[in-house]
């Protein structure tokens, strides 16, 4: 697959209860730290002020240039609008996990403000195929294990 650049996408609603910060061929446990402590911050900038531009959570560091490199929440018309920019997406196992990912961030926060809906709007960098890491994954246990209790939770 040719890389897409500058690649956009809707993640549809789905009320999604639980999610794992783990290994899933690609580096989700980065997120863990950089993510769900800001919620709570998120939460109350919404509350004071819901369609505010400040509601926003950088995901990149010195240390690990995140492929999800920020979130942006904004409430218009009782539903809760997420953006989320990623520098790179592998099609393969990035999608469906960042895919899972979102709808749960989305859904903790729409559901402490009290909303019914929410919309993820995603704009991707550069959407391809990484076929050497997909190689390694299917030889990871841990991945694999990881990528079967993800299927469970999308089905």
């Amino acid at each position: 697959m040719k890389p897409r650049i500058n690649y956009r996408y809707n993640i549809p609603f789905k009320d999604v209860c639980c999610f794992k910060f783990q290994r899933y061929g690609v580096d989700e446990t980065c997120y863990e730290g950089r993510i769900e402590p800001r919620l709570p911050h998120i939460i109350e900038v919404l509350k004071q002020n819901p369609n505010s531009r400040q509601a926003v959570i950088v995901t990149n560091n010195n240390e690990n240039n995140a492929c999800l490199v920020s979130l942006q929440f904004q409430v218009i018309r009782k539903k809760l609008l997420v953006s989320a920019n990623f520098r790179s997406q592998c099609k393969v196992n990035g999608r469906p996990v960042d895919t899972i990912m979102l709808q749960w961030i989305a859904n903790v926060v729409r559901i402490k403000l009290g909303l019914k809906k929410f919309k993820i709007s995603v704009i991707v960098g550069n959407y391809h195929v990484n076929k050497e890491l997909i190689e390694i994954n299917r030889k990871d246990a841990e991945v694999q294990k990881n990528l079967q209790w993800l299927k469970s939770k999308t089905h």
